[in-house]
C-alpha cells in the first residue's frame, strides 16, 4: 500500500481491510520474524499466532493491532510481540518436556556460590529479581528482551531505535546495574542480612546476571 503511513496501515488491518492485511502478513511480519531463533516450522507457527493476537476480536474489543502507536517503527513493534510469541511457545515446549528454566541446559554448569544462592535463599532471590525485571521501564524491558532473549547486536536495537549502538550499550549497562541495586534492596529487607552477607549474595548475581535475565525477563507489552 504505497502512500499510506505504518499508523494508517495498522488502522486499516484492525478495520479488516484486504489490502493492508496483505501487506502486513507478506511485507512486515516476515521482517520482524527474520531475527527470531526458531526453526522453519516455529517460524510458521509464530507468524500464525501474531496474526491471531494481534487481528482477532475477543469480547467485542476492537483488534489489538489498533493499538500501535506509530511511535517507533511497526516492524520493530512486531517483533516485540513475536519475540514474546516465541518465548511463550519454547517455555510450554519445556514444560511439556519436564524441563523448565533452571533445569535448562546452560544452567547446568552454574557454579557452588549460585547454586547455595538457589538453595538457601531461591525462592526469595528469584522473587526479588523476578519483581525487578518485571517493574522495569518499558524501554529498559524491551531492550534487555532484544539483547539477552533475541540475540541482537547494541547496532541492530540502536537502528530500531534510531540511536547510535553506544547509546544501547549505556542502557543496557545502567539496566543492569540498576537490576542490582534494586535487588539488593529487596533482598535486604525481605532477608534481613548483613551488608557482607548482600555483598556476596549480589555478587553471585553479578557473576550470572545474563543467565537470571534470559531466564526470568518477561515480555513487555507492546
Amino acid at each position: 500500500m504505497e502512500g499510506v503511513t505504518e499508523l494508517e496501515l495498522a488502522a486499516a488491518c484492525a478495520n479488516g481491510d484486504r489490502a493492508a492485511l496483505s501487506t502486513l502478513q507478506k511485507t512486515y511480519l516476515p521482517r520482524a520474524l527474520e531475527s527470531l531463533r526458531v526453526t522453519d516450522t516455529e517460524r510458521a507457527e509464530v507468524s500464525a499466532l501474531v496474526l491471531e493476537r494481534l487481528l482477532v476480536r475477543e469480547g467485542g474489543q476492537p483488534a489489538r493491532i489498533a493499538q500501535f502507536t506509530g511511535k517507533g517503527p511497526l516492524v520493530a513493534w512486531l517483533r516485540m510481540i513475536a519475540s514474546r510469541v516465541a518465548i511463550d511457545l519454547k517455555r510450554r515446549a519445556a514444560l511439556h518436556t519436564g524441563l523448565d528454566g533452571r533445569d535448562a541446559p546452560d544452567l547446568r554448569g552454574a557454579d557452588a556460590e549460585l547454586q547455595l544462592i538457589r538453595g538457601r535463599h531461591a525462592r526469595e532471590f528469584e522473587a526479588a529479581l523476578t519483581a525487578t525485571l518485571t517493574a522495569l521501564p518499558t524501554r529498559e524491558g524491551n531492550v534487555l528482551q532484544l539483547h539477552f532473549l533475541e540475540g541482537l547486536s547494541a547496532s541492530a536495537i540502536g537502528a530500531m531505535y534510531k540511536v547510535h549502538g553506544r547509546t544501547v550499550q549505556r542502557w543496557i549497562l545502567d539496566a543492569r546495574t540498576q537490576i542490582v541495586d534494586e535487588v539488593r534492596k529487596r533482598l535486604k529487607v525481605s532477608l534481613g542480612l548483613s551488608d557482607s552477607q548482600l555483598d556476596s549474595l549480589v555478587g553471585a548475581l553479578q557473576s550470572h546476571l545474563d543467565v537470571s535475565i534470559r531466564r526470568l525477563l518477561p515480555g513487555k507489552a507492546p
